[in-house]
């Protein structure tokens, strides 16, 4: 977007972020439109009163929305709010056309890490209990943690639970199921390597971690700038090291990442209500957790939380069972 110098720029949202009036000096905005970088320039403490408004959708950090205002005393929450909207559906935008380019290519480039940093949470994890460990899905809650799902290779649940709710990095550990070989445990953090890899246009297909040694699997589209990703990688956990990229085709792959016509339909929260109901135990007997537990996870009320589980549950069966 081009800038008008004689109309002057105002902030009108910052979507995701705390709201920032601290002034800049004049050349802020021009860096800002020239690198796209509005969300690093913003923690900084030298975002400019311009229009910035994060671009977030699901679990990402999308990029950054400048706009001009020739009367900012127009400005009114209206106009926050719509532009705070606009945001959003951009992000929205970027993530589903990046999903659907990796869902249709052929090919796609993995990319495989050695991670040593004891703030990924399986690395310790397993080192303290010398078993192996798996972060089988994650997600961003309504209120800006990371909700994880991990699975240990024990059946010392207690054991499992204390040690991470040991670390650091960690808010909050819940154990969902246990038995003699195995126990899986919700998770809450800060922060995830999820959001970096998805800020370069990459996903994690696989997390793991094995007497304190991880290992990462990361895909993108096979043009993907691997250096970007690496880097990317390489910013969150510093004790990590690229060990192999190959070229990857759908007929070999193994790990069933591959989406349904269903669930591309579904809508971000049904998707991540029935994702996390899944892994949360929800649908096991006995369960795992409670509507209201998977809900409070997420950080949302149990009927929204119902409803979009209803949602996504009748689009997925309804192909299933009802194909025509």
């Amino acid at each position: 977007m081009e800038t008008d110098g004689d109309s002057g720029w105002r902030r009108v949202a910052d979507a995701g972020h705390e709201d920032r009036t601290e002034p800049a000096s004049d050349d802020v905005f021009a860096k800002l439109a020239e690198t796209g970088d509005g969300q690093g320039h913003a923690a900084n403490g030298d975002c400019p009163e311009d229009v910035v408004v994060a671009t977030v959708e699901g679990e990402s950090y999308r990029g950054t929305l400048l706009a001009g205002v020739a009367a900012p005393a127009a400005v009114d929450e209206t106009v926050r709010d719509a532009v705070g909207t606009l945001g959003r559906l951009a992000g929205h935008t970027v993530t589903r056309l990046a999903h659907r380019r990796l869902v249709l290519a052929e090919e796609r480039l993995e990319l495989e890490f050695e991670v040593t940093d004891r703030d990924c949470l399986a690395v310790p994890v397993s080192d303290t209990l010398s078993c192996r460990c798996s972060i089988e899905y994650s997600t961003l809650t309504s209120e800006g943690s990371y909700l994880l799902y991990l699975t240990v290779e024990t059946g010392a649940a207690e054991a499992a639970v204390e040690a991470v709710a040991g670390l650091d990095s960690v808010t909050e550990c819940r154990l969902v199921s246990a038995s003699e070989a195995r126990c899986r445990l919700e998770v809450r953090k800060p922060e995830s390597g999820a959001s970096a890899m998805l800020s370069v246009g990459a996903t994690v297909r696989e997390a793991t971690a094995e007497n304190g040694v991880g290992t990462l699997l990361v895909e993108a589209p096979p043009d993907a700038d691997e250096r970007a990703i690496a880097d990317a990688y390489a910013d969150y956990n510093p004790a990590s090291r690229l060990v192999a990229k190959r070229r990857v085709s759908d007929a070999v792959r193994t790990d069933g990442v591959a989406s349904s016509s269903a669930t591309d339909r579904l809508t971000d929260k049904q998707r991540t209500a029935l994702r996390t109901a899944y892994h949360a135990g929800y649908f096991e007997w006995p369960r795992g957790s409670t509507a209201e537990e998977v809900a409070a996870s997420l950080g949302i009320s149990p009927p929204t939380f119902h409803q979009h589980l209803r949602k996504a549950l009748d689009e997925v069966l309804s192909e299933q069972l009802d194909p025509e």
